[in-house]
């Protein structure tokens, strides 16, 4: 699975554009044995309001993280 290990905002004013410079790496790559993969950067372009949308979800993931509460599709098992 990809993992962001880096990145970078731009962003355009007039065309109200936010610009994510990202870069990754496989999270498996640690693992013995385990065929290691190369993810390539990306820059992706988002409108304001889907930067707004995301700034708001990972904030709220944050806060989640922060109090202790495991998203609903995650399961552990014993």
């Amino acid at each position: 699975m990809p993992e962001l290990t880096d990145f970078a905002i731009s962003y355009c004013a007039l065309t109200e554009h936010v610009l994510l410079h990202a870069k990754f790496t496989d999270t498996m790559a640690s693992v013995p044995s385990w065929p290691s993969v190369q993810f390539p950067d990306q820059t992706i372009c988002l409108s304001r309001r889907q930067a707004e949308n995301l700034l708001h979800e990972l904030k709220k993931a944050v806060d989640y993280i922060d109090a202790g509460i495991e998203h609903p599709s995650i399961k552990f098992i014993d």
